[in-house]
């Protein structure tokens, strides 16, 4: 089995704005036609701005608050996120709305209570009518399909317990390719030091 080789494309459709426009979408064949197959995964159409505001959520599970340089402890265990944390809003008297991963994620995207997130309006869709493009890349099953966390983002990818350094990998790479967008990321790894 050959290995897939996505490629992104940018098409400049200024030319067009304001107009309605059919878009296709064509291959060609090579010297056979043993592996002519293409798809086209999460066309997007977007605004290109030179400062286009970009919102990065970075969510950590299982982490004690305790547990981190900047809030006093001892040993250097999270030593990014303190430089981090140095020149940013840091609140030290926050709640979640439960100890799991799942009602806490919900709670984090609606600013409501879990039991009223399939009647609340995510963070992604508010964003998404501005402008926004949106992405999850994750590595908790609680964030998967499954529990319908796919929810009005553009990009949905739970991964299987990746490394944090896989997580961060393309979550960059994903702000890449949406440079000169208005992009909403929320990234995160699961367990013990597996910050994003």
């Amino acid at each position: 089995l050959r290995q897939l080789d996505f490629q992104h494309h940018r098409i400049d459709l200024s030319a067009w704005a304001g107009k309605s426009v059919r878009l296709r979408l064509r291959t060609e064949t090579g010297a056979n036609a043993d592996y002519d197959y293409a798809f086209f995964a999460e066309p997007l159409l977007s605004s290109h701005s030179a400062d286009a505001r970009r919102v990065v959520l970075i969510f950590i599970d299982t982490l004690r608050y305790d547990h981190v340089g900047f809030n006093g402890y001892e040993r250097d265990t999270t030593p990014e996120l303190d430089k981090f944390a140095a020149n940013a809003a840091v609140f030290s008297n926050a709640r979640s709305v439960a100890p799991w991963t799942l009602p806490s994620a919900r709670t984090a995207i609606t600013g409501r209570h879990p039991e009223y997130y399939d009647s609340t309006p995510t963070l992604q869709a508010r964003l998404g009518a501005e402008g926004y493009v949106s992405a999850m890349l994750a590595g908790n099953v609680y964030l998967s399909a499954n529990f319908d966390m796919t929810r009005d983002w553009d990009l949905h990818r739970v991964g299987l317990w990746p490394s944090a350094e896989k997580v961060t990998n393309d979550a960059i790479a994903w702000l890449d390719t949406h440079d000169g967008d208005k992009v909403l990321l929320h990234a995160g790894a699961s367990g013990v030091g597996s910050a994003a």
